[in-house]
């Protein structure tokens, strides 16, 4: 392309903030953005210095659509025929969508409100069945992220899935041990440490070698011991969680 393109976002939520700031610090011009939440769509206007717009007129040569994944068929079913759109959604099958000029810009992050400013580094899965859209996701996604990945709608799925044992799974175990701590009157920070090494460690070898515990070394006495001391519904996911990595070690299920 010979130069950046305009873009306009539709949504006003985690993802369409991260795009937008990401498209701006690369030197894109975000020409307007689209949501519901008019004091969302104020806000990021004003940050990023575009016009607020409908979703009927669209100033930007390429529309960005970051809403949730059960709005995303409609609202770029809604969009123009004629203008180039990318949808974020990570699960919605690109031949359920009935645009001629559509691609998938997903982004394989975790993305919270008060982190936003702080995510540097993430891939972009892309996907499109044109061409020239193909070409303007890659062009984009080279940006704002050095791990661009052409992956068709099968694998993006299993990607997400997958995904969701990394992040999604491990979050809420991770609150599930700071409500144990809390309710024993343990300050949840003390494990920080932990958690740091946990994650660093991860780096450096894959899980199935990092694996420590109870549960690894086959200590049934310890085991039982923390069973004892649960409550429902902590203590049917300590166990299943414990016979998983039993099994995973060729040890036997309690």
């Amino acid at each position: 392309m010979k130069q950046f393109p305009t873009i306009s976002i539709i949504g006003t939520g985690n993802v369409a903030e991260l795009f937008g700031q990401k498209f701006l610090n690369a030197g894109c011009t975000i020409a307007s953005v689209i949501g519901r939440d008019s004091i969302r769509t104020n806000l990021l206007s004003n940050n990023w210095n575009c016009a607020i717009e409908s979703v009927n007129e669209i100033s930007g040569d390429i529309v960005l659509v970051a809403v949730s994944d059960d709005a995303t068929k409609e609202i770029v079913e809604s969009i123009h025929p004629s203008k180039t759109v990318f949808y974020t959604a990570g699960t919605i099958h690109i031949s359920l969508i009935d645009h001629p000029l559509v691609g998938v810009f997903y982004p394989l992050q975790t993305i919270s409100k008060n982190r936003i400013q702080k995510i540097e580094k993430f891939p972009v899965l892309i996907e499109s069945n044109d061409i020239e859209v193909a070409y303007k996701l890659t062009f984009l996604a080279n940006l704002i992220s050095d791990q661009v990945i052409q992956c068709n709608s099968e694998e993006r799925n299993k990607i997400h899935c997958i995904a969701v044992f990394f992040n999604n799974f491990s979050n809420h175990v991770i609150h599930l041990g700071q409500k144990i701590a809390t309710a024993q009157h343990i300050d949840p920070n003390l494990f920080s440490s932990l958690l740091k090494e946990t994650y660093e460690k991860l780096t450096e070898m894959n899980a199935k070698e990092a694996q420590t515990g109870p549960a690894r070394r086959n200590d049934l006495e310890t085991i039982s011991n923390h069973v004892n001391m649960l409550k429902e519904p902590e203590r049917s996911i300590y166990k299943e969680l414990t016979n998983s990595i039993l099994s995973t070690y060729n040890h036997e299920q309690l």
